[in-house]
């Protein structure tokens, strides 16, 4: 579905309005399906920054923009959507994967943490 992103809150989560199938307009949050990002907050200042970065990217490629909206589920947490989004036929959580911005996740404990060098790495 096509849904337009109205910010950007971290490196994988945004909030977007759609019209869903019954002709109202909704707007929630989505985490972004299989891709997990540095902290922008309550982490250590390297990783904050990174978070900061990896936010920043996501930004540029679809805050504002229409995209096209995979819902796969709603979260744990409820009222927010797990998804893909793509953009320009970007698949958005593949292209923080191939630019090193986020790590694989599989929706559960994360299994990698954040190293220092790679939040340096990354700005």
């Amino acid at each position: 579905m096509a849904a337009e992103v109205l910010s950007v809150h971290d490196g994988d989560t945004c909030n977007v309005v759609y019209i869903n199938e019954g002709g109202g307009t909704f707007r929630t949050n989505v985490r972004l399906d299989g891709i997990d990002t540095p902290e922008v907050s309550r982490a250590e200042k390297w990783e904050i920054k990174a978070g900061e970065f990896a936010r920043d990217k996501l930004k540029r490629l679809i805050d504002g923009r229409v995209v096209q909206l995979y819902v796969r589920k709603h979260d744990m947490y409820g009222g927010r959507i797990v998804g893909k989004i793509t953009v320009d036929n970007i698949d958005v959580s593949q292209y923080m994967l191939d630019m090193g911005f986020a790590h694989p996740y599989d929706g559960r404990t994360r299994k990698t943490p954040w190293t220092k060098a790679e939040c340096l790495a990354m700005v």
